[in-house]
């Protein structure tokens, strides 16, 4: 007799065979159908076609690499640090103005043939008149101060590298030129003596028994070559770059008679030039007053031995004009801000076009003159 767990376990085995039959019999019904694949006579040529353009893409990929490869090696050393020598735009400047300079030179030699001048001097007038150069005095003006700021890069770069050689260097030499010459010429070297012929041109003898006091007791440690090389190559550029300054002052210099009259017959044209160049221009030189007007320009000073002062304290390019240079030690310093204040004028009197004779400036040297000669009279009795 069949109990019950039996019935439910036949009933469950007979429900599993009903569907195995019913997946069989699906299975049966459904045919595979195998279709061969067709045969393209252009599937040949669209696969050439392919290669040749995997080739062509390979040989982009390798130009890519070789063009990283030349930008990574021009980003390396010293073309990361600067990019103004190889700049077209102050390469072709300089290129304007060494015409313009060779024109100007031309110029003076038909003026010191023409003893009275009377036609050189409307010609040379007419041509400085030009807006087109009036253009080009303001870009030397504004290149003049790019160049001082790359100069700073660079000599910064420089000192960074060189000072695992003779770190005490930049402080002994802090002027940029003179440094990146007294590296060229000591390079790795230990015994200073070796170069000191050398170094006697661009630094004075107390520098020098100073830098051969501090390369015996220095802690440095000779440059590898390729760092070596690096300092050599912003040395050169330091050197380049002056080089270009230097003719931009030479220029503005030969301009300012018509620029700023007043001020160049007051400071001279040198001074006056040198001036513009750090502010920028001469609207910008115009707006600073007296007060920072007489120390525009100032150099840090290195005092050796046992130099506790400077001469010169509180005083910039102003203090090297030829009326300063006249003046008593004890009354400098009282000239320099009178002739600050007169200058300050002179400057604002230039912006606005006015007195283009130079009358002014004329009028303000006289009264400094006047002034540094009642100064130095006796008390009365």
């Amino acid at each position: 007799m069949a109990t019950l767990a039996d019935s439910f376990l036949a009933d469950f085995e007979s429900s599993g065979e009903e569907e195995s039959e019913q997946e069989n019999e699906e299975n049966e019904g459904d045919e595979v159908v195998f279709e061969e694949p067709e045969v393209n006579e252009d599937d040949d040529v669209n696969d050439i076609d392919d290669i040749d353009d995997l080739d062509a893409q390979i040989d982009d990929v390798d130009e890519i690499d070789q063009i990283a490869e030349g930008n990574e090696n021009a980003t390396t050393g010293i073309n990361a640090i600067t990019s103004l020598l190889s700049d077209n735009k102050l390469t072709s400047h300089i290129t304007t103005i060494d015409d313009l300079l060779g024109l100007t030179e031309a110029e003076d030699e038909l003026m010191g043939e023409n003893k009275d001048g009377e036609e050189a001097i409307p010609q040379q007038k007419a041509l400085m008149d030009n807006s087109v150069e009036y253009d080009l005095i303001v870009t030397s003006n504004e290149l003049a101060g790019v160049i001082d700021n790359e100069i700073a890069t660079i000599h910064k770069f420089v000192r960074d590298v060189y000072a695992t050689k003779l770190q005490e260097l930049e402080q002994l030499v802090p002027n940029p030129l003179d440094y990146a010459a007294c590296v060229k010429i000591i390079g790795n070297e230990t015994d200073i003596s070796l170069v000191e012929a050398d170094l006697i041109n661009v630094v004075p003898q107390t520098t020098i028994l100073t830098i051969s006091v501090t390369a015996t007791t220095t802690t440095g440690k000779p440059l590898p070559e390729d760092e070596l090389q690096k300092c050599f190559d912003g040395c050169d550029a330091i050197i380049e770059l002056e080089k270009h300054k230097s003719k931009i002052y030479a220029f503005v210099e030969s301009r300012m008679s018509l620029i700023a009259p007043n001020t160049s017959t007051l400071i001279g044209p040198e001074i006056a030039a040198r001036l513009m160049a750090i502010a920028g221009g001469l609207t910008e030189l115009s707006k600073i007053p007296s007060c920072n007007l007489q120390v525009l320009g100032a150099r840090r000073t290195q005092l050796q031995g046992l130099a506790r002062t400077s001469h010169a304290f509180h005083m910039g390019l102003l203090a090297s004009t030829h009326l300063m240079m006249t003046v008593p030690g004890d009354l400098r310093q009282k000239c320099l801000k009178v002739l600050a204040a007169k200058c300050t004028l002179c400057l604002r009197a230039d912006s606005f076009k006015e007195q283009k004779e130079g009358t002014l400036g004329e009028k303000f040297f006289q009264e400094i003159v006047k002034k540094i000669e009642k100064w130095q009279e006796p008390p009365a009795a």
